[in-house]
């Protein structure tokens, strides 16, 4: 008899209730409709699985190459530089007369005494020659860099040693080395803020190489 396609089974022919499966009784095959493979359950798991795998490994790739890229830009290695201590330039001892402009006018001998590498030196004022005698002394701090330049540095001074009223415990230069070598101009100010503006000086000298 000829099966019609469907997916159901041919109707029973005949009368009564159709018989059971087989000799022995017991439910009939599972019927599949014609020209169609039985499918096996759970068959299209293992593909979805293949795919979610695969996608996973994608993106876990991609991951990884933009994380090297960072890395590569990356944080910048730090190399050691001299912006935080004296230079040769500041090297050696620095003497010369220093003129005052305020608060009275006068002069004074002031010698500097740096050695590179270093973040810190020596500064002495003396009286000018003819004058009372009268010293003070202590130490000079780098701070910074003016500008850019290598040469242009604000120091701190912290005077130490006074004999005189004349000289304050605190205050703040800028040293500026000559290209040649042979000379250091010293600028004082009362504020750091001055110095680093170069603003409101006191006391200016062209110190010369000893």
């Amino acid at each position: 008899m000829y099966q019609p396609p469907g997916s159901q089974p041919p109707p029973w022919q005949g009368g009564g209730t159709p018989p059971p499966y087989g000799p022995g009784g017991g439910a009939p095959p599972p019927y599949y409709p014609q020209g169609q493979p039985p499918r096996r359950p759970g068959g299209q798991l293992p593909v979805v699985m293949l795919v979610i795998g695969v996608v996973l490994v994608a993106v876990l790739a991609v991951v990884a190459f933009v994380v090297l890229r960072e890395d590569d830009k990356g944080t910048p290695v730090v190399k050691p530089t001299n912006a935080d201590v004296f230079t040769s330039a500041y090297a050696g001892k620095w003497s010369s007369t220093v003129y005052q402009k305020k608060p009275t006018t006068g002069s004074f001998v002031a010698t500097v005494e740096i050695t590179a590498g270093s973040a810190t030196g020596t500064i002495t004022y003396v009286n000018a020659p003819g004058e009372a005698a009268w010293s003070c002394s202590g130490t000079l701090t780098f701070l910074k860099r003016l500008g850019g330049s290598g040469y242009k540095t604000v120091v701190r001074e912290h005077l130490t040693t006074k004999s005189s009223d004349k000289c304050n415990t605190f205050g703040y230069d800028v040293l500026f080395p000559k290209d040649d070598g042979t000379g250091m101009f010293l600028t004082t100010y009362v504020t750091q803020a001055g110095a680093e503006v170069d603003k409101d000086y006191y006391a200016i000298g062209t110190l010369e190489k000893q």
